[in-house]
């Protein structure tokens, strides 16, 4: 519905059958546990940002409580995500242990948050649009994922401890704008 500004917390919680959803660019919230259980969910299509203040601001992925799942937990049909070209925040464990396989960043700036796909282990492929703005990738961001594949963006500044931890990347180009990496702790180290 027009107007709509959130998706709230667990809001369809265990909706089995739903295998689509639509989320228009006035949406600037989506609650922590929004989707778990969407078992036949197919795909989120997002809406890209509007020209609007109502339509332009940033969306939210709320954090989500250790040990209780992630926005998408249970979501076995959903494999890959499309985030919109607006700006993005995606909040601690939004994305924990979900089975998508494969995750694109829009034009915007992003800010993700630790552990926001940390232990995704089908995820392979992470790919950032030429315009996505990102600064940090921070602690345990993709930690434990199945990430083969990603090419970081020049905007990058900072790399974090464990941010890319026990993956599967078998080659890592890092921008020369990465002016800090985190430290290396055996194998629990940035990469």
């Amino acid at each position: 519905p027009d107007g709509l500004e959130s998706i709230g917390e667990g809001l369809f919680n265990g909706c089995s059958s739903l295998e689509y959803i639509y989320v228009p660019n006035t949406i600037t919230s989506i609650g922590a546990n929004a989707f778990s259980g969407c078992s036949s969910l197919t795909e989120i299509e997002f809406q890209d940002a509007g020209t609007t203040a109502e339509t332009s601001k940033a969306l939210v992925f709320e954090d989500v409580a250790t040990g209780s799942g992630s926005s998408v937990s249970g979501c076995d049909s959903l494999k890959e995500i499309t985030f919109p070209n607006r700006d993005v925040v995606i909040g601690k464990q939004a994305f924990f242990r979900s089975s998508i396989e494969k995750v694109t960043f829009g034009k915007g700036n992003l800010t993700l948050s630790e552990q926001s796909f940390a232990e995704s282990a089908n995820l392979k492929t992470v790919v950032f649009d030429d315009e996505t703005m990102i600064a940090v990738i921070p602690t345990k961001a993709f930690a434990y994922a199945g990430i083969e594949e990603i090419v970081l963006p020049e905007t990058l500044k900072e790399i974090q401890t464990s941010a890319f931890g026990r993956t599967k990347i078998k080659e890592l180009v890092i921008p020369k704008s990465v002016e800090t990496i985190g430290e290396m702790k055996g194998n629990n180290g940035a990469f």
